[in-house]
């Protein structure tokens, strides 16, 4: 299965349904099922973003720094 790219919406749509399933006595795993997301990648949106609304979700993505690789030297040492 490919890369698929959430927005801050989906993200936080998707808290928010996980969210009143278990209210209403769903169990954790059918509740992230019917949010359309895998368990690993509700776990991690949980401890990112826990229960942000869409707009501070969106803010913290633009602030969030792209990962930095060392500079390669050109050589295999």
């Amino acid at each position: 299965m490919g890369w698929r790219w959430h927005s801050p919406e989906q993200i936080a749509a998707a808290l928010s349904v996980v969210r009143d399933a278990r209210q209403n006595g769903a169990p954790l795993s059918l509740a992230i099922k019917a949010a359309g997301v895998s368990e690993a990648t509700f776990f991690r949106w949980q401890a990112l973003y826990g229960k942000l609304a869409a707009e501070e979700i969106a803010q913290l993505k633009q602030r969030a720094p792209e990962p930095e690789w060392p500079a390669s030297s050109g050589a295999n040492n």
